[in-house]
């Protein structure tokens, strides 16, 4: 479990990285989602990482640590800001919507013994998975993506990049398993 002192160094961190994208929109819906994206986790088994209060925020930083050593190692350069804009974002979605939690307390303690699931999705958002949220949201508050922003997100779901920012995000997410 993240103590209060880790989820509020984690959040000024990533606080200080959206402010330097200059956008307003991300800045709107960052504080709108306030204390939800600050204890949002990032998964809902406790074998996986960020299943704890704040566990997105600490999850996506620490992406954002490997996508920046992977741009290092292959010699490629990523425009950083394109880099930090993807990191961050692709995994917005695992808040849920603009009112709706995807992760929800769970009230079944044989799911908590047996399945180690601490967190139970909202079922009112079982028909879409985390990156068709993490677009919805970005939509909802007006968030542009380049074409090439885009398809780095999407390279999550298909497996398969086609461009240097999915790779390096692909790469970091399977090493931060």
């Amino acid at each position: 479990m993240a103590d209060f002192e880790e989820i509020e160094s984690n959040w000024k961190q990533f606080k200080s990285i959206i402010d330097r994208f200059d956008d307003e929109n991300i800045n709107i819906m960052i504080n709108h989602l306030g204390e939800r994206l600050v204890t949002a986790p990032a998964n809902a088994r406790n074998t996986d990482k960020g299943s704890e209060a704040g566990g997105l925020i600490k999850n996506t930083l620490e992406i954002l640590k490997l996508s920046r050593m992977i741009d290092a190692a292959t010699g490629k350069n990523c425009n950083q800001k394109i880099l930090y804009k993807v990191v961050v974002l692709h995994n917005i979605g695992t808040i849920g919507t603009v009112d709706k939690d995807l992760y929800l307390p769970q009230d079944s303690s044989w799911h908590l013994e047996k399945l180690g699931l601490v967190y139970k999705i909202n079922p009112k958002l079982l028909d879409m998975d985390k990156i068709d949220l993490t677009f919805q949201l970005l939509s909802n508050y007006g968030i542009k993506l380049t074409g090439e922003e885009y398809q780095a997100i999407l390279s999550l779901r298909t497996k398969e990049p086609t461009n240097h920012y999915g790779k390096v995000l692909l790469a970091a997410k399977i090493l931060n398993k």
